[in-house]
Parts: structure tokens; C-alpha cells; sequence
């Protein structure tokens, strides 16, 4: 449906399991999920300053960031999927 949204939120994995692929994976498979049951749906999410990196290598893009959003310091980036 053109125009319709999905925003994720909270696809967390502890840090003692960084750098191992498992947040790709977990990625990945949301993804795959929301185009099977929701095919053209833009894919949004929010992050921090600490982790959009991660999104962007997956292909997201800030829309925006607010500074300061979640408290001193911790800044929200807004993010899109770009197919």
C-alpha cells in the first residue's frame, strides 16, 4: 500500500554478542518479515549517535536528529530504509 509505514523498535542484542553477525541477522530477518506480510511499506526507525552507523551500512538513511532527545548528551537519529 504506497504510503504505508513500519517502524521498528527495541531489535537489541547484548553487547557481550557484538561484532558476532547476530544484530545483521536479527535485522535482516525483521526486514524480510515486514515485506512478506507488508510488501511496499517504507521501513523508519529511531536510534542513538552510538549505533545509526549500523543502520547505515544496511542500507537506512537519517531523516533527522534531535539533539539531546533522550537525555544530555544522547541524541535521536531518525532513519529510513532506502530500497
Amino acid at each position: 500500500m504506497p504510503g504505508s509505514i513500519a517502524t521498528m523498535a527495541w531489535g537489541m542484542v547484548a553487547n557481550a554478542h557484538h561484532k558476532q553477525g547476530i544484530g545483521e541477522k536479527l535485522l535482516k530477518y525483521r526486514m524480510q518479515q515486514i515485506e512478506a506480510f507488508y510488501p511496499g511499506y517504507e521501513i523508519i526507525l529511531d536510534t542513538t549517535q552510538h549505533t545509526y552507523g549500523f543502520f547505515e551500512k544496511q542500507g537506512f538513511v537519517i531523516t533527522a536528529i534531535k539533539k539531546n532527545y533522550y537525555g544530555e548528551g544522547l541524541d535521536r537519529y531518525d532513519m529510513k530504509l532506502i530500497c
